[in-house]
C-alpha cells in the first residue's frame, strides 16, 4: 500500500476513533484525568514511551515526535491543549502541522502493520484480501494501535477463516467485529473494544458507504434499551397503583 492510501485510512482512524495532544503533566488538572491511568504522551492515539507505538520504526517515528516536541513542548502541562488535534485552532499551531504530523502516523502505521504481520505470521494471500477491502483494511490498521497482542488475535482469525474458505469480505469482517467486541481487559477495557466495534461499523458505512454491520451484533443495544423501558413502564404502573 502506498503512503498516501495509508495516509486516507490513518486520518479517518485518528479523527473518528483516536484523537489529539495529552501529555501526564496534564491529568491532574483533568476532570477525569484519572481515566488516562498510565499513558504517556499521546499525540493522534500514538503514545511515545508506553504500549505498542514505543516499538522503534524508524524515521517517521523521530520525525513525528520531534515534530510534536516542536509545537507542544512548551504546552505539556498546559489544559487549553488538551486533545488539541494540530488543525489551526491554536495560533502557535498551524492546520499544516496536523497534515504532517498525519502522514508521518500513517507511516507509523504501516510499518507496525508489517511488522506485527510478519511476527504473527499472516497469511499472504489473507493481507492481499484485506487491502482489496476498505472495511478489513481499517480494521487492521486500527488493530495496530490496540497493539500486538490484539493484532495476533485479529490475524488468528483471519488466517482460520481464509484457511476453510471463507473469502467473502462481509464475512470475513463480521468475524473480526465479534472478536473485537469479546476482546479487552476488564469491564473498562471490554466497553472500549464493544464501542469501537460499533464506531468502525458507522465509519465504514460513512466513509466507504458499506453495510457490513451484523445485524444481530448491532441490534443488542436497542433490546436491552426496550427490555429497560418495559421495566420502567412495569416499575411506573406499580408504583403509581400504589
Amino acid at each position: 500500500m502506498d503512503k498516501q492510501t495509508a495516509t486516507k485510512y490513518v486520518t479517518i482512524i485518528i479523527d473518528n476513533l483516536e484523537g489529539g495532544y495529552y501529555h501526564p503533566d496534564m491529568k491532574s488538572k483533568l476532570k477525569g484525568g484519572e481515566l488516562m491511568m498510565d499513558s504517556g504522551e499521546t499525540m493522534y492515539g500514538l503514545d511515545r514511551k508506553a504500549g505498542a507505538h514505543a516499538v522503534t520504526v524508524g524515521a517517521s517515528q523521530e520525525a513525528f515526535w520531534r515534530t510534536v516536541d516542536t509545537y507542544y513542548g512548551k504546552h505539556h502541562a498546559d489544559t487549553a491543549y488538551y486533545a488539541d488535534m494540530a488543525a489551526g485552532k491554536k495560533a502557535d499551531i498551524p492546520a499544516t502541522v496536523g497534515q504532517t504530523l498525519k502522514a508521518y502516523a500513517a507511516d507509523i502505521i504501516l510499518q507496525l502493520f508489517n511488522k506485527y504481520a510478519q511476527q504473527y505470521k499472516l497469511d499472504a494471500a489473507a493481507a492481499q484480501k484485506i487491502f482489496s477491502d476498505p472495511a478489513l483494511t481499517l480494521q487492521f490498521f486500527y488493530a495496530c494501535y490496540n497493539g500486538p497482542v490484539a493484532f495476533g488475535k485479529f490475524v488468528e482469525v483471519m488466517n482460520a477463516a481464509y484457511s476453510k474458505g471463507t473469502q467473502d469480505a462481509r464475512a470475513l469482517y463480521q468475524l473480526l467485529q465479534a472478536k473485537r467486541r469479546t476482546m479487552g481487559g476488564g469491564e473498562y477495557g471490554n466497553k472500549l473494544y464493544r464501542q469501537g466495534a460499533d464506531k468502525i461499523d458507522q465509519i465504514i458505512k460513512k466513509y466507504f458507504g458499506l453495510d457490513y454491520a451484523d445485524g444481530a451484533a448491532s441490534s443488542n443495544g436497542a433490546k436491552w434499551l426496550l427490555i429497560l423501558l418495559a421495566a420502567a413502564g412495569v416499575g411506573y404502573y406499580i408504583f403509581k397503583k400504589k
